[in-house]
Formats: C-alpha cells, structure tokens, sequence
C-alpha cells in the first residue's frame, strides 16, 4: 500500500510542475523587426511585423533546452517605438516569463541565446498546416508561394490553403517572394501567416507582414519539419 501511495504522489508531482510554452510577438508598426526562433536547432519560427504567438510546448524536451533568437531590427522610424518576442512558462493559468527580447533604435542585428530547464506537460497531436493571406486595402501586395521548388499558392486577396498534402516527411522548404505597391497608409499592411495546428489550437509558425518599408520586392525561406 505504502508504494501505491508513493508512486501516486510522484506522479501528481510530476504533473504538477508540468508546463506549457508559449512565444508571443508584439510589433509596433514603427519598428518592423524580424524575428527568427530555433530550439535546440530545430527552426520554429519566423514573424516579421505581424503580431502572433506559437505554443511550442510539443517541441521542448525534459531537461535542457536552447533557444536561439535572431533578431534584424529593420529600419525603426520613431525612437520610443519598440517590437518585442517573448518566451513564458506556465500552467493553470499562472505565467512567469523566461525570455524577453525587445528591438527598438538601438538593437543591431544578431543572434541570442537562452537555456531553460524544461518540464512540458501533455501536448496537443500536430496537425494540418495551412497558409493564410490577409490583405489591407491599403496595401496591395502579392506573395508567390512554393514548396520543396515547386509553385503551390499565389495570393494577392484575402485567401487560405491547405498545405498538408503537399508535405513530406522530416524537413519541407518554403519560399515566399512578395511584391508590395506603394502603400496608401503607412500604418497599414497585408500579412501572410503559415500556421499549424496543435491539438484544437493554431500556431503561427511564419508570419510575414509587408508595409510601406517594402519598396522592393523580397523573398524569405522557412522550413516546415513533419
């Protein structure tokens, strides 16, 4: 009986502490910066001038992990504007938070580096992923997808697409060139995200916005991990 108990009390232990992780991005339209996010080599994220927030609890492992932030403040325009990425831990509704990383006027670009201590709890199965594109009205743009070199998408309007099934299993590369038209309104944007999902939730994994700093066309590469 006594080795019942115990074993009860270690595993309500253990679920206890158990924790979510959570990557949250806040940008500020006069500091578009560029955040790029690794954990344990593995890129997760990408998110440029549009906010969004990745629950990346499926990818932290029991024990030591490394998160790797690369950061390229783009032009800042007003220099009390700030765009900031921020790690939290927590459970039942408690957070606290472990990593914090603003870009304002005097952030170069580079990399940083941060260690933690995992314990994630259960997660959510990963599913579908899919792209999105969310157009401003004052910001005409265009964004030309494709994946593992072949075209699959182009979206100049507001639209979505399945990505899924044109996975393959272990890495996926996506490419994303965009066009912008010169902006009506310097605090408008269009967005494309590629989100996946996790258990009954959406993470945005890429999410790229392009504003009235695109007065050329660009590309970006982002890898998708099945």
């Amino acid at each position: 009986m006594k080795f019942h108990i115990l074993s009860l009390l270690v595993t309500f232990t253990a679920v206890a502490h158990a924790e979510q992780y959570v990557i949250a991005t806040d940008f500020h339209p006069s500091q578009p910066a560029t955040f790029r996010v690794a954990l344990n080599g593995q890129t997760l994220l990408l998110h440029r001038a549009a906010d969004g927030n990745v629950d990346i609890t499926p990818w932290v492992k029991a024990g030591q992990n490394t998160l790797t932030v690369n950061v390229d403040p783009g032009k800042n325009e007003n220099r009390f504007s700030k765009s900031t990425l921020t790690l939290g831990a927590g459970q039942n509704g408690q957070w606290r938070t472990l990593f914090k990383k603003d870009s304002d006027v005097y952030t170069k670009a580079g990399t940083s580096t941060f260690t933690f201590i995992g314990k994630p709890s259960g997660a959510g199965k990963l599913g579908k992923v899919s792209l999105f594109g969310k157009f401003h009205p004052s910001q005409p743009a265009q964004f030309d997808v494709a994946l593992n070199g072949e075209s699959v998408s182009t979206l100049s309007s507001d639209g979505n697409f399945d990505l899924t099934p044109f996975l393959k299993p272990g890495k996926n590369v996506v490419v994303v060139k965009y066009t912008a038209s010169q902006t009506k309104n310097q605090f408008s944007q269009s967005t494309l995200t590629i989100g996946q999902q996790v258990g009954s939730k959406w993470v945005s994994l890429l999410k790229w916005g392009v504003g009235h700093w695109d007065t050329k066309a660009g590309s970006v590469t982002f890898p998708i991990y099945r």
